[in-house]
């Protein structure tokens, strides 16, 4: 009998070693039950998306411009990753077509143009533990009175991939960014009209690794 049991939790141990991220989906578009379970199913809103996810899952956005819904920034969860550039079919992350469709992460939330009242960054996220990976955003019109006008993130492993920062500003450090991070990956992202209030402080971007 303790043989059978040993064998069950080694055969247990081994199925759950081969499970699988859990996708939420998010299209703005989506007309469906709006649980995130499907494309057909995707949220519409990315911070109730967000709020339902929990470590190991990846959130997959569709093509289309959010905003956070308030001025605050949308609140990155503690290993949960967020892919954007799917046309809302797409079964893995290859098949995305970045250039012809655009997920647009955008802080002007109020009046249009009007950086004062743009939200407070555009991603934030604190005590990140676990890996995390940002990947295929336009990030933009991000204000900050503090650090990060687009991102900031503090964390042990953070990777970006695919990004576009545009036209975000901060006080502080990093118009376009601000990382704090044990482990950094930055790759194929563009810093553009990035800026701060504060001479000779960056404004693309600031990093302490």
């Amino acid at each position: 009998m303790q043989k059978t049991i040993q064998c069950f939790i080694v055969i247990f141990l081994l199925v759950m070693g081969h499970t699988t991220a859990q996708i939420i989906y998010v299209d703005i578009d989506a007309t469906g039950t709006n649980d995130g379970s499907t494309w057909a199913n995707a949220y519409t809103n990315l911070t109730t998306a967000i709020t339902a996810s929990v470590a190991g899952n990846e959130i997959w956005i569709a093509e289309g411009t959010y905003f956070p819904d308030s001025d605050a920034p949308f609140n990155v969860i503690d290993g949960v990753s967020l892919y954007g550039g799917f046309s809302g079919t797409e079964t893995t992350i290859g098949e995305r077509d970045l250039l012809n469709y655009q997920t647009i992460l955008d802080g002007d939330i109020g009046i249009v143009g009007n950086a004062s009242d743009n939200s407070k960054g555009v991603l934030y996220g604190n005590g990140l533990v676990l890996p995390i990976t940002i990947d295929g955003f336009v990030i933009r019109n991000g204000t900050n009175p503090f650090h990060g006008g687009g991102i900031t993130l503090v964390g042990e492993d953070i990777n970006l991939n695919n990004l576009e920062l545009v036209d975000n500003y901060s006080d502080g450090h990093g118009g376009g960014i601000y990382l704090v991070s044990t482990s950094i990956t930055i790759d194929n992202c563009i810093f553009s009209s990035n800026s701060t209030g504060t001479v000779n402080i960056p404004g693309g971007g600031s990093t302490n690794i």
